[in-house]
């Protein structure tokens, strides 16, 4: 290592990168009629050169087209579009447009040979379109766009657009003769209007749709068969004025798609609500109660008990008896008598325990305050519901079986503030005793 004169340290040997181009080679690239390609080195970097075949480099007129090419080019700046660097001779070769290099493959070969996709598609033809609405709003018009003209980078599939050589201006008088490829030309570019306008562009535009739809499934061709007949018309006036009036998304598939997950997210809340846990207010409960009768022990026989529960003696805690998991209760008249005997368990419960406080401070007597038979009520009912939402999910049977608990809860309330005797009479005709 030695220190240069600015100060740094440079490599022993290092010399400056020559201006010139070296390590030239022809590409088998198409430069088209009269132009050939060549992939040069300079300053470390690759470039593209193109110049004139060896029969058109001393003749005028293509001289006069090769400057023109580079003048319309050389004013483009887009990410879609080659980068031109500038016009100069080189040694052994002659006057060259100097572009930028594109690591990738054609539009061509990537039609060719690889799979496409819808979003593929429109990824490809927005950026496309997005050069060409460039290139129209500076009054210029490409002339000749095809897949060999459009590049795809091998770094992120980016569009750059190639090619200058057949391109007009409004700012040209001279050299506007007829140009383009057969295949991909307007029908007024073939019939030589001199006049041309974006709308020859977007014909171009519209064939080389068709050939990227041949390669999507079925399924997808549609929109983009719409859009290139569109594209495509005979007559120019019946096309797109402009490519920004093309829209390449499918909005019909982003509506489809959309209901879809509407659809879903409606099912979804629907079935949540299904299978939550039913809940009743206040109110509810009230009418509930109200308006079930409460069937009579007498009713009760024994064949529709398969099993009788004894009264609960007074506890601590008395919950209510639960079923077996999975299972549905034996019956609702069986179900409901579970709910009074927890019921009236409770309201055992309750009255032993102000009966002890009472004595305990020396009162006479002791009663159950409307708040404490409303608290009874409500824990009972709940337990119910609960019990009811494990072992069903049946929303019918579900309204059936609260339907009776609420009436046991309601008949278990009854019976205590009249005569606790009564709880003995229910429980000993339900058995059959």
């Amino acid at each position: 290592m030695r220190p240069s004169e600015s100060g740094f340290f440079e490599e022993e040997g290092w010399r400056e990168q020559s201006s010139t181009f070296t390590d030239i080679a022809e590409m088998n690239a198409d430069g088209g009629q009269w132009c050939r390609l060549m992939k040069a080195r300079r300053y470390g970097k690759w470039f593209i050169l193109k110049t004139l075949r060896a029969e058109y480099k001393d003749q005028p007129r293509y001289l006069a087209l090769l400057k023109k090419e580079f003048e319309i080019a050389h004013q483009m700046d887009h990410p879609n579009i080659v980068q031109t660097l500038a016009i100069e001779q080189v040694p052994d070769v002659g006057l060259c447009i100097v572009q930028g290099y594109i690591e990738g493959r054609t539009l061509r070969q990537a039609i060719d040979e690889e799979r496409w996709t819808a979003k593929r598609v429109t990824d490809v033809m927005e950026q496309t379109a997005d050069a060409l609405a460039y290139i129209h709003a500076r009054q210029t018009v490409h002339r000749d766009l095809k897949p060999e003209n459009i590049m795809l980078t091998t770094n992120g599939d980016r569009v750059k657009l190639i090619d200058f050589g057949l391109s007009d201006a409004d700012d040209y008088s001279a050299l506007k003769q007829p140009a383009g490829t057969l295949r991909y030309a307007a029908p007024e570019q073939i019939a030589g209007v001199e006049q041309l306008d974006a709308r020859a562009d977007i014909y171009s535009l519209g064939v080389i749709l068709n050939e990227l739809a041949d390669r999507l499934p079925p399924y997808d061709r549609p929109h983009f068969r719409r859009i290139a007949r569109r594209c495509t018309r005979t007559d120019r006036e019946r096309r797109p004025s402009s490519v920004k009036e093309i829209r390449w998304q499918n909005r019909h598939r982003a509506i489809h798609w959309s209901l879809v997950a509407l659809a879903a997210i409606i099912a979804l809340v629907f079935m949540l609500r299904t299978n939550r846990p039913t809940t009743l207010t206040q109110p509810q409960r009230d009418t509930i109660v109200e308006r079930v009768e409460v069937p009579q022990a007498s009713e009760i026989r024994q064949e529709e008990i398969p099993s009788i529960p004894q009264p609960v003696q007074p506890s601590e805690s008395t919950p209510s008896p639960k079923p077996s998991q999975g299972q549905q209760p034996a019956s609702p008249t069986s179900f409901a008598l579970t709910v009074y005997n927890a019921a009236f368990a409770r309201y055992k419960n309750a009255i032993a325990e102000m009966r002890h406080q009472a004595s305990a401070t020396g009162a006479d007597s002791a009663t159950l305050s409307s708040s404490t038979i409303r608290r009874i009520v409500d824990e009972s009912l709940d337990a119910a519901i609960s019990e009811i939402n494990q072992t069903t999910t049946d929303e019918a049977e579900r309204y059936t079986l609260q339907r009776q608990a609420s009436a046991a809860i309601n008949k278990a309330q009854i019976d205590f503030r009249r005569d606790t005797t009564q709880w003995k009479a229910f429980c000993e005709a339900a058995a059959g005793k």
